[in-house]
């Protein structure tokens, strides 16, 4: 019995398949856990463009001791966006930087919550508080889920091989 397994073993190490991170080796589909952050990417990508487009609209109307705090938060929301764009492009086009991107944006994610919730508590915009209280729960319960998955997932290493 054995040595049939040696047999099978030396089998599949000498099919000839380039090995993973090879020139030559295709990328597996995004697939299994990795649907998650697609989704991820794609849904946050279309919520964080209509809330820009829905606090723009609003911008006069927020109240002006108020103004300095909510242009930072719009400003920062266009910061995270283009890095969540940059992040998708990298994702789905499976490139081998993807996970660290994917990574980062998660970390300044964290940042930048945990940033505005400080100017807000300091600004004593309570309303504002909030709601980046929130948004800085949800950035670490999702970095403490997804940055183990990527930096330790055979799928991911598999996944996002093209240089």
């Amino acid at each position: 019995m054995d040595q049939d397994i040696n047999r099978i073993l030396e089998i599949g190490s000498s099919s000839g398949a380039p090995a993973i991170g090879e020139a030559g080796a295709s990328p597996e589909k995004i697939g299994g856990w990795l649907f998650f952050p697609a989704v991820g990417l794609i849904l946050g990508g279309i919520v964080s463009v209509i809330g820009l487009v829905y606090g723009l609209s609003i911008v006069s109307k927020v109240l002006s001791k108020f103004q300095g705090v909510y242009t930072l938060h719009i400003l920062f929301s266009i910061g995270i966006l283009a890095l969540l764009i940059y992040a998708a492009i990298l994702f789905f086009g499976k490139k081998r930087n993807a996970p660290s991107i994917m990574i980062a944006l998660m970390i300044a994610n964290i940042a930048v919550s945990g940033l505005m919730l400080v100017i807000d508590y300091g600004a004593d915009a309570e309303p504002l508080a909030i709601e980046s209280g929130k948004d800085l729960l949800k950035a670490i319960v999702g970095a403490a889920i997804w940055i183990p998955y990527f930096r330790v997932s055979e799928r991911v290493k598999r996944t996002f091989i093209i240089p």
